[in-house]
């Protein structure tokens, strides 16, 4: 048997079954369980294609299905210049989040990037980061 009970918060829960048969005979019975969410985090990340010559996708997946999530993206050169500042906010977000960046016809592009993303669920007030690295092929 599933029994769907909410989306209950992480910490000790009780639940208590009342059940009768056909006669009438009543059976109560009570367990208690205990709800641990896993620390807010990017699962996976994906940057396609890498190396790219004027287009990229960064697509990040997150653990907190259905929050309202905050992302804040970032690339910036080896010097820190920043070259890229995006921000998305999606409500009862899906699992991933996907960024396009498009250089077309930017010239001073260094060949190599680096990226910073900070997700923040809304829901949760949790924050998470990641950072990789982007090649830029002339």
């Amino acid at each position: 048997m599933n029994f769907y009970v909410g989306n209950l918060t992480s910490r000790k829960h009780k639940l208590k079954f009342i059940v009768y048969d056909n006669c009438n005979n009543k059976t109560e019975k009570s367990f208690e369980f205990n709800i641990e969410k896993p620390e807010f985090a990017i699962v996976n990340y994906l940057n396609y294609p890498n190396p790219f010559s004027n287009y990229t996708n960064l697509i990040f997946k997150h653990n907190r299905l259905g929050n309202d999530i905050l992302a804040h993206l970032t690339v910036y050169d080896i010097f820190g210049k920043t070259i890229v500042d995006h921000q998305k906010t999606c409500k009862n977000c899906e699992e991933k989040i996907e960024f396009g960046l498009d250089f077309e016809g930017k010239s001073d592009i260094p060949i190599q990037l680096y990226y910073k993303i900070n997700l923040l669920s809304v829901s949760e007030n949790e924050t998470t980061q990641s950072s990789g690295r982007l090649i830029f092929w002339k």
